[in-house]
């Protein structure tokens, strides 16, 4: 599967305010019971296929720096039910041998989609992230154009490596009817 990089192209100061609407509130990683809600989350809402997958990617990526994710975990709770709802993390990445803030695993789950919940989650993670951070990036597919398009519009660009980024960025950024990727390094 093709991955494409996109990078936040603002500052801390940039980010500005988007409230969660009424009916809804982020809590931290807090239990033990919230890896398994983690866990659970990540297949409810696409991004692996197993819970038993995600166990394991949380072992190897999470688990040695439990204490940091617990800061920089959130989940996203309906207060009409309780229910956890969505995730997003302010996590790390070494990029040729700088580290530098990744938005990781942003998921809401289908049934609340298209309630105005990603903007402000992604926000909330990306806040923690410049805190940190100069520079944040994340990772996406090119079938994810509403996601794609919600990351334009909080200020992330296309963070384009070699040709083949930029031939798949110029077919996504078609299909969103914007311009071609000419001046975009």
């Amino acid at each position: 599967m093709t991955n494409l990089n996109m990078i936040y192209s603002g500052t801390l100061n940039e980010i500005g305010q988007d409230p969660f609407p009424e009916g809804f509130h982020v809590r931290m990683y807090q239990q033990k019971t919230d890896r398994d809600v983690w866990c659970q989350l990540i297949v409810d809402t696409g991004m692996m296929d197993t819970p038993d997958q995600a166990n394991r990617y949380f072992d190897q990526t999470f688990l040695p720096h439990l204490a940091l994710f617990r800061s920089r975990c959130f989940f996203l709770v309906d207060d009409h039910c309780g229910a956890t709802i969505g995730t997003s993390t302010a996590w790390f990445a070494d990029v040729a041998g700088e580290t530098i803030g990744q938005i990781h695993f942003v998921g809401i789950l289908p049934a609340y989609q298209g309630r105005k919940l990603s903007r402000p989650l992604v926000k909330t993670a990306l806040r923690t992230s410049l805190a940190h951070y100069e520079r944040t990036f994340l990772i996406t597919q090119p079938y994810r154009v509403t996601a794609i398009s919600l990351y334009l519009s909080i200020g992330f660009v296309p963070w384009i490596k070699d040709q083949d980024d930029r031939a798949e960025w110029n077919r996504v950024m078609a299909l969103l009817g914007k311009k071609q990727m000419e001046g975009i390094q």
